[in-house]
């Protein structure tokens, strides 16, 4: 479904059953998060950042997201508290998305249900979240270079920029530090969205003033200059 048809269905839906001011503004948030990240979902939205940029507080958030994961038009992940970020999914589905939407909000719940049930029983043998080594876990993310590029992709869209190497020098400071905070496991996937905003927060903005730093060293141009420029006695 395109981006224009994700807009339609809405105003459908909010024809049939008005949004409020903060369910229209999240939803045209995350749309625009899912277009930055080529539509690739679940997408990692920081609670605090999506805040400020929309203008509302915590608790209206919190009633907006349920609101649009009731009409059937988002999912979401609530994130761990510092070290993971909530990750939403913008629903593409040929539903009426008004108040006709039982079906889908009843198949939404039970995922929601399913997500509660398994984060529950993390020390079970048959979750596929379970803690794995952090050697293995670094080995695991420095070789995913789709992940690397979707990552250099979503910086350059917030107006940083950085390269492969760069980031691989990152991830290595990143499980560096986890070893020195004496961590021996970690679940793969809330490890990734730790080094995101690890990077976000951190690394970035260090690169950034580690190039200005490079850039003032640099050497002065000195001008051509003629032969008469050195007559005369020094």
């Amino acid at each position: 479904m395109k981006y224009i048809d994700l807009l339609n269905r809405f105003w459908e839906a909010n024809r049939a059953d008005r949004f409020t001011t903060a369910e229209r503004e999240l939803y045209y948030y995350l749309l625009n998060e899912c277009n930055h990240n080529y539509w690739r979902m679940p997408v990692p939205c920081s609670t605090s950042v999506v805040c400020a940029v929309i203008g509302m507080n915590r608790a209206s958030l919190v009633r907006a997201r349920e609101g649009l994961r009731r009409r059937g038009l988002i999912l979401f992940e609530e994130g761990g508290q510092n070290s993971r970020a909530p990750t939403y999914t913008i629903l593409d589905t040929a539903h009426d998305t008004g108040s006709a939407t039982a079906s889908a909000t009843a198949d939404d719940t039970a995922d929601a249900t399913s997500y509660t049930t398994q984060k529950s029983n993390t020390n079970t043998s048959s979750n596929t979240d379970a803690p794995i080594p952090i050697d293995e876990l670094e080995r695991r993310l420095l070789a995913d270079r789709e992940w690397h590029e979707q990552i250099v992709r979503q910086l350059a869209a917030s107006g940083k920029s950085t390269d492969a190497d760069t980031l691989t020098d990152w991830l290595r400071q990143f499980f560096n530090y986890l070893r020195i905070c004496k961590y021996e496991k970690r679940e793969e996937k809330e490890c990734r969205s730790h080094f995101y905003n690890k990077l976000l927060k951190e690394y970035s903005k260090y690169g950034t003033d580690k190039q200005k730093q490079y850039d003032r060293r640099r050497g002065v141009e000195v001008p051509t200059a003629s032969p008469e420029d050195y007559e005369g006695a020094f």
